[in-house]
């Protein structure tokens, strides 16, 4: 009864081993990814960036963009995923808009297990960031809890609002 105890628990630590080596691994690559904001962040200030989806895709800033939707904690990013899930598919894209959530802080096991599954599932593009020091240039640690709604003309920052909830970011983009 002991070694099929013991037997058990080997192969039950294997596969967990197994698990956090396959999932734990961290597949970005930082050297492919970039956000330049001439400036600081803040009107009249150019920005340009080239940051993956949820799928591996790459993006970057269209001139025609006039909005970027950025979150920079899991609350703020379950405000705006609710209140997409609300519009009617193709909103993003009717706004000329680009959401970007910062996932930098969250354990690549965590990531790649849970949290990418999850936004795959997504009716709609979400940008990801990946490094701290890419985010960072976005916010320099304030107001990270809110939503950020960048507006801009031709890649240039034209007003930054925050929101708090679901209704100040509908009344925000209206």
């Amino acid at each position: 009864m002991k070694k099929i105890i013991v037997g058990a628990i080997l192969v039950f630590m294997t596969m967990v081993g197994i698990f956090v080596f396959i999932k734990g691994k961290d597949t970005y690559d930082p050297s492919k990814f970039y956000v330049e904001i001439e400036g600081k962040m803040e009107p009249g200030a150019k920005i340009d960036l080239k940051l993956p989806d949820q799928f591996d895709k790459t993006h970057t800033l269209d001139d025609d963009t006039k909005v970027i939707i950025a979150v920079f904690t899991k609350d703020a990013a379950h405000k705006v995923i609710d209140f997409l899930k609300k519009e009617p598919k193709g909103y993003l894209e009717s706004k000329n808009a680009q959401f970007i959530a910062d996932i930098s802080k969250m354990p690549v096991i965590i990531r790649n297990t849970f949290a990418l599954p999850d936004l795959q599932k997504s009716d709609y593009t979400i940008l990801l960031i990946y490094d701290e020091n890419l985010s960072k240039k976005f916010h320099n640690d304030k107001n990270t809890d809110k939503i950020f709604v960048i507006f801009l003309d031709n890649k240039k920052i034209k007003d930054i609002k925050y929101a708090a909830d679901e209704k100040e970011l509908k009344e925000i983009l209206k």
